[in-house]
């Protein structure tokens, strides 16, 4: 009986190692097949983060192109605008001028004239010297003026620019919750 016993034992042992080594290729099956689908996701997340940064590029080529865009609109306005301000001004220097000849016409008729009194004579240097004021002051606020509108035009330009570049950011902030969600 204890014969019987130990073949049984000894046969109860191979099949357990039997056993065992079929569980231990199993094992070492599965565990093959869990490292290529690891392999596979991380080459899966590798295209996906590549695709990622170029749609990321792109969404950020496009939003400097549109506020390029938007820049060069408003370049063209501004430059619009001052072009008929320079136009006004070169106007009104032409009026200036033209009023500035006749003041100077006025005054020399008025020194050519012999025989005048002393009041005249103070009369008209009164008046020669009120014209002359105030074609200085004209000069003043055309320059005035055009300093004012250069100074506008920056301004704007600045404003835009700041746009554009707060327009980036929330658009790309805009992406990358898309795709984080």
């Amino acid at each position: 009986m204890n014969e019987q016993l130990d073949e049984n034992l000894i046969e109860l042992r191979k099949m357990f190692e039997s056993a065992n080594l079929t569980w231990e290729k199993i094992l070492e099956n599965n565990q093959y097949e869990h490292v290529k689908k690891i392999k596979e996701s991380e080459k899966e997340n590798q295209l996906l983060k590549f695709e990622l940064e170029k749609i990321k590029d792109q969404f950020k080529m496009d939003a400097a192109e549109k506020s390029n865009f938007i820049l060069q609109e408003e370049k063209i306005k501004l430059d619009k605008i001052l072009k008929e301000k320079e136009n006004e001004m070169k106007e009104m220097i032409l009026r200036l001028k033209g009023k500035e000849t006749e003041l100077l016409a006025k005054i020399q008729k008025l020194e050519s004239k012999t025989g005048e009194k002393k009041s005249e004579n103070e009369d008209i240097e009164l008046l020669k010297r009120r014209f002359e004021f105030e074609l200085k002051e004209l000069h003043k606020k055309y320059d005035e003026e055009k300093k004012r509108i250069l100074n506008k035009k920056g301004k704007i330009i600045f404003i835009w620019k700041i746009a554009a570049v707060i327009f980036a950011i929330l658009s790309a902030i805009a992406i990358f919750t898309i795709f984080k969600g």
